[in-house]
This record gives C-alpha cells, sequence and structure tokens, in this order.
C-alpha cells in the first residue's frame, strides 16, 4: 500500500512548470533517477518533476527525490512519488523513458522540449 502525500495538494502541470526550471538551471539532464555530483543532486526529467512537487508543497530543497537520489535508490522509486501525490505513473514512466533512451548532449534539450510539449497538449489544450 501506497501513501498519499496529502496534505498539500500540487497539480502536476504547475510541478511541470518548476521542473522546467529546476532543469535549465543544471548543465545537463542526468539518466534516471539522477545523481549525485560534487555533493549536488543533478536531477533527471521525472526526478525534477518530483522534486518539483515537493518544493511546490513548501519543502526544502532536500525533499524525499532529492534524499532518494543521493542515498543511490531506484527509478521506480522515483515513479512511486508520482503516486504518492496523485498524478498517473505512466507519466512518470515515460518521462523516464525518453530521458534515458538519448544522449546526454541531446537530453536537456529534448526532456524540456517533451515537458513542455505535455504540459501544453495535456494540461491547457
Amino acid at each position: 500500500m501506497t501513501n498519499t502525500i496529502s496534505d498539500k495538494t500540487v497539480p502536476i502541470d504547475a510541478a511541470i512548470k518548476k521542473a522546467i526550471t529546476l532543469l535549465q538551471q543544471q548543465d545537463f539532464v542526468s539518466k534516471s533517477p539522477g545523481e549525485l555530483i560534487d555533493d549536488k543532486i543533478n536531477y533527471c526529467g521525472a526526478a525534477a518533476v518530483a522534486a518539483a512537487g515537493f518544493l511546490l508543497r513548501g519543502e526544502k530543497e532536500m525533499n524525499q527525490a532529492s534524499a532518494l537520489i543521493k542515498r543511490g535508490g531506484t527509478s521506480e522509486e522515483m515513479i512511486d512519488i508520482f503516486e504518492q501525490f496523485g498524478w498517473d505513473k505512466n507519466i512518470g514512466r515515460t518521462i523516464l523513458k525518453l530521458n534515458d533512451s538519448l544522449p546526454i548532449e541531446e537530453r536537456k534539450s529534448r526532456v524540456i522540449k517533451f515537458l513542455s510539449s505535455i504540459q501544453a497538449k495535456e494540461f491547457h489544450a
């Protein structure tokens, strides 16, 4: 049974918008679920959405998504965070699959473009 994060609801479209900003601030986008580089979290696309959800709830930078990366958690654990927020896990899996299929030199631009397109298509059509 998965716990639900219910004290503050965060719409996934708001999390995606914030995730785009988080990814733009990184030099590159990591493979899933992300990595720790020089004691700093570097997100994959799905992890950025999960982390953005926590940030929009008012949590600090070292939230559950960041802690998962820091301890070497799995991609599936990151996707479970989507379910905890009440978001469709398939959205997370789709982001993750695209993220990990791309070469590093294309990953940042293409993941951001994809997140922008699903935000526009799914939530603002």
